[in-house]
């Protein structure tokens, strides 16, 4: 079974959903971070009502950018 995590993501124009995905793994240069905070500033609420960083996009995107957490796992290098 795939460990998994909600995250906020952006589907459209004011159409936010909290959705379960898959935890990443690291790849070799990579950190992973379990965010214990996670806040929501001006740009992320522009981001909801125009769909996205630069408009509408195929795929949902992630919000939150403004977070604090610990380090859970980190890659081989």
């Amino acid at each position: 079974m795939t460990r998994q995590m909600a995250q906020v993501r952006i589907y459209g124009v004011d159409d936010l959903r909290v959705d379960q995905v898959a935890i990443p793994e690291p790849g070799p240069t990579d950190v992973l971070v379990k965010i214990d905070a996670c806040g929501i500033c001006g740009s992320d609420l522009g981001y909801a009502q125009s769909g996205s960083v630069m408009g509408p996009v195929q795929e949902p995107l992630p919000l939150g950018h403004e977070a604090s957490g610990v380090i859970a796992a980190i890659g081989s290098a």
